[in-house]
């Protein structure tokens, strides 16, 4: 199976994400993430080696508690560019698995929905500066 980047196989993209996971965790232990999320160090192991992938509520619970913006993962695997454009690559890529595809689209979801956060709240202080000045 070919995905987008570069003609690169499932497995291809598995290993990268598995790197980009061990580089978040830093010094930490695979002990340490298994217990933040809930699942064994085994897996976070196979994780890291690319023979399996977290679903998306753990990379994002992840990068929660390492305090990193969604999709920090995803981008730090070579997979995407930056999160605006997650939804080009989504649609640029229809030999995705239906799992990375839906890892995908629930990472841009949830990114997006933050961003909407952000530009509200940074809108409404701009909003009484002007209502100050009038």
């Amino acid at each position: 199976m070919q995905v987008d980047r570069g003609g690169q196989d499932t497995h291809t993209v598995a290993v990268h994400v598995g790197l980009a996971l061990r580089n978040l965790r830093g010094r930490d232990t695979q002990e340490a993430v298994a217990a933040v999320l809930n699942v064994t160090q085994a897996t976070v192991s196979r994780w890291e080696k690319g023979d399996s992938t977290p679903d998306v509520e753990q990379m994002l619970r992840l990068e929660d508690h390492y305090k990193k913006p969604h999709g920090t993962v995803l981008r730090h695997a070579g997979l995407i560019d930056d999160i605006v454009t997650l939804r080009d690559a989504i649609e640029a890529a229809p030999e995705l698995t239906p799992e990375i595809r839906g890892l995908f689209l629930r990472i841009y979801e949830a990114a997006q929905g933050a961003d909407d956060d952000s530009a509200s709240a940074s809108k409404k202080p701009a909003t009484k500066r002007a209502a100050r000045r009038h």
